[in-house]
């Protein structure tokens, strides 16, 4: 391993590793910054760019876009309500509200150094445990995915607020919205009313971009608000946490890192599903849940370092096991593959530079990222205070870029227009969104899983409590959503003893 390590140090602190890093990184933090682009597509752009590369400096820089894309989506997240890409509609919960209380810049800085942070713990567990959570990972069979995707369910009685039935409801509607397409298996159509754009099933992004996003357009529309989207101008300069923000953000940032390698590891898990994870840690564990979707500076932290630490997780099953476990993965190995490379343990022995120069890269570019996003947060912030007239149409503009570059079709506008106004009537409602992003962005791993589980054991259910793992997720599971319940029927009793 020591010799790996130098190995691929030296292919990173190389003129041109360290070159490559660094426009790596900005080209990553642009594109998490353009809705609906994400670290894969913006890694796949590049793949050609790379065919007369060295292969360890080819990996360097797809794996420097990679961790900057996955910061780079906070940034519209805070400051108009625009995730850059489905790992970062998590920080638009508490993110925007405080971008809306003149927080901006302080937001952008949280995440940063949650981004940071999750990044080293990221890369420092996919270094050291690269074999034996590997090794965990294959003992995960469908049943098993079903139970953790469950789980991940199970945070819509928490995202829900004071009223977990209302987040129950909003994320069953999700999984109503997102049966539409052609049935995986039996390929029959459901809920399309004939029209070929659905055939492939609502795409979570562009649901996204108009739950959040439209919604908040239409809203600050409605009101004709004249600072809704605009910071306070003495809240601009601030660029660094204070040594009491540490010690408040550090234990989130921590279980934040740890929710996203673990969710990294798992196929089809990854930084999205971790983030909504990650921020419901943090509304369980916080002595202050109320403040949660109001400007929590936890619910910021949480989510962007599971998002940047999920980049190490996901590297555990490419390098272990030459799997991919996500689309950014999946880029990673075609890159491997383009460049003469296999995947897998082999990459280990035959080309040491490069699978460990992905480590290094992974645990080094923070450091970079942490340079280059503190001398881009005054900026970022100075772009909130832009008159709303204007912040509304730009806004806008890049609703109707991201929605339409997800699958290049016209009619996905106008599917971003309709959740924007289904987003908005929520808001009047008070009925949460959060509980309905999650759903959409969840629903295949679910019934994938459910439905593979059942075609393993011939139609028995049983397969979901025989397996041991499945049983164990799915107590947990129970015990997630019947909790809020439990605790509001304890505190009413302990009031009335009172």
């Amino acid at each position: 391993m020591l010799e790996g390590i130098i190995a691929g140090s030296a292919a990173v602190f190389s003129l041109s590793g360290f070159l490559y890093l660094i426009i790596g990184m900005l080209i990553g933090i642009l594109v998490g910054v353009l809705p609906g682009v994400g670290p894969s597509l913006g890694m796949a752009l590049l793949i050609p760019f790379t065919y007369n590369m060295v292969p360890a400096d080819a990996m360097i820089l797809l794996i420097s876009v990679y961790v900057g894309a996955e910061y780079g989506g906070s940034i519209t997240s805070i400051l108009i309500a625009v995730p850059g890409n489905g790992a970062a509609a998590a920080t638009v919960l508490d993110g925007y509200p405080m971008a809306k209380q003149g927080k901006a810049a302080l937001a952008l800085e949280i995440s940063l150094t949650a981004s940071c942070v999750g990044g080293v713990l990221g890369g420092i567990c996919l270094l050291l445990f690269l074999q034996p959570l590997a090794g965990m990972a294959l003992r995960f069979g469908p049943p098993a995915y079903f139970a953790v995707s469950i789980l991940a369910l199970s945070a819509v009685g928490a995202l829900g607020g004071k009223s977990p039935i209302l987040g129950l409801l909003s994320a069953a509607i999700g999984l109503g919205i997102a049966t539409i397409g052609v049935d995986p298996i039996t390929s029959v159509e459901r809920f399309t009313f004939g029209l070929p754009e659905l055939d492939e099933g609502i795409p979570a992004m562009v649901a996204i971009i108009g739950l959040f996003a439209v919604a908040e357009m239409i809203d600050a529309l409605q009101q004709k608000a004249s600072g809704g989207l605009a910071i306070a101008a003495e809240t601009v300069g601030r660029t660094f946490l204070s040594l009491k923000q540490w010690r408040e953000l550090l234990p989130s940032m921590f279980r934040g890192s740890l929710v996203g390698v673990g969710t990294g590891i798992l196929p089809g898990l990854g930084s999205t599903v971790g983030s909504w994870i990650a921020y419901d840690v943090e509304r369980r564990v916080s002595k202050t849940p109320e403040q949660f979707g109001k400007g929590a500076p936890a619910g910021v932290s949480g989510p962007e370092a599971a998002n940047n630490s999920a980049v190490g997780g996901q590297l555990i099953p490419l390098l272990a096991l030459g799997l991919p476990s996500s689309p950014s993965t999946a880029v990673l190995a075609s890159a491997l593959i383009l460049h003469g490379l296999q995947p897998g343990p082999a990459l280990m022995l035959n080309a040491p530079s490069v699978a460990y120069g992905l480590i290094v890269t992974v645990i080094f570019s923070v450091a970079v990222l942490y340079v280059m996003g503190n001398t881009m947060v005054p900026f970022w912030a100075r772009v909130a205070r832009v008159p709303e007239s204007i912040m509304v149409a730009v806004v806008l503009a890049l609703c109707i870029i991201g929605a339409y570059s997800v699958r290049n079709l016209v009619f996905d506008i106008w599917l971003a227009v309709g959740f924007g106004v289904l987003g908005y009537a929520m808001k009047l409602l008070r009925l949460p969104v959060a509980p309905m992003v999650l759903s959409l962005v969840i629903f295949e791993l679910v019934e994938g899983n459910f439905r593979r589980s059942l075609m393993i054991a011939r139609g028995n259910y049983s397969i979901f409590i025989s397996d041991p793992l499945s049983a164990s997720f799915l107590t947990l599971s129970a015990l997630v959503i019947l909790w809020p319940f439990a605790s509001k029927y304890f505190r009413k009793l302990r009031q009335a003893k009172a």
